[in-house]
């Protein structure tokens, strides 16, 4: 951010003041006599009007660099606007006269270069430059303590969950051993109870025909498979009844209805080759018919 102060083309000079505007024709313009004391303090206001303008934007780039606060940057901008505002204020009394060599080059560029900056007091710029030094040294100590912080807190959390890790794993592992130890003793248990069903039929058979210990009864064997063939019938029954209704339904829908459609008729044939499925199982179990 560079600072200009737009400054007149047309200066009023003291002999000029109540008649209106001056001639812009540097030649109709009277040659200001000025001595050689004036010339030299001209001359050294000039080097330091630059010095300070180098010094304010260095200033002003380090600020948008380091981002500051907006209250510093108001400060700098308020202290802008002061120095020109005064700079404006001057009365043309007050301000020194223009040499032709400056009133050619505000003609020439729309400026006199002596004028479009101004000096900042010393005091101000050394307040300016250390209000940004200790606003950057604190800056920087806040964010490294809060890095501090933040690493000690990570470091806590981390150590916490390896932790709560270690014992949701050893928690794990007791409970396999204990279903391993159930899963042991249940094999036992049926161990036990085979090899006492064992000896009991071992006592039973004692005394008695192998063939008593086969057999089975006619009547058992024909209510075993009157039972299932009688199950087989009601599931069978369920996929006709839903087969028939969608047979139904295809063939009263007019056509270009909503049933009328190739997903419906997909279902219908799934459903009546499960039912011939069905019916193919139900023949093969009454042939064969189990013992």
């Amino acid at each position: 951010m560079y600072i200009t102060v737009p400054f007149t083309k047309n200066i009023i000079s003291a002999g000029d003041k109540g008649k209106g505007r001056a001639s812009e024709n540097p030649e109709e313009q009277p040659v200001p006599q000025i001595t050689e004391e004036e010339r030299l303090e001209r001359e050294r206001t000039a080097a330091e009007i630059r010095e300070g303008r180098e010094r304010v934007n260095a200033q002003l780039k380090m600020c948008d660099r380091m981002k500051l606060s907006r209250r510093l940057g108001r400060r700098l901008k308020g202290w802008v606007e002061k120095f020109s505002r005064m700079a404006d204020e001057l009365t043309a009394e007050k301000r020194p006269k223009p040499t032709i060599a400056e009133v050619l080059a505000r003609n020439n560029q729309g400026q006199c270069p002596l004028y479009d900056e101004h000096i900042f007091d010393e005091p101000y710029d050394d307040f300016i430059r250390n209000d940004i030094d200790k606003r950057h040294e604190e800056r920087v100590k806040v964010i490294e303590q809060g890095i501090k912080e933040e690493e000690k807190r990570l470091e806590a959390l981390l150590i916490e969950k390896v932790a709560e890790l270690r014992k949701k794993e050893k928690e794990k592992e007791k409970e396999k051993e204990k279903e391993k130890e159930k899963e042991k003793e249940k094999e036992k248990e049926k161990e036990k109870e085979k090899e006492k069903e064992n000896e009991k039929e071992k006592e039973k058979g004692k005394g008695k025909g192998q063939g008593n210990q086969k057999k089975k009864s006619s009547s058992d064997e024909g209510n075993d498979s009157k039972d299932l063939q009688l199950f087989l019938d009601a599931e069978m029954e369920g996929y006709r009844d839903f087969a028939n209704m969608f047979k139904d339904m295809v063939n009263v829908a007019p056509p270009g209805s909503a049933i009328d459609r190739p997903g419906v008729r997909k279902r219908l044939r799934m459903v009546k080759e499960r039912m011939r499925a069905g019916e193919d199982a139900l023949d093969l179990l009454r042939k064969n018919k189990p013992k």
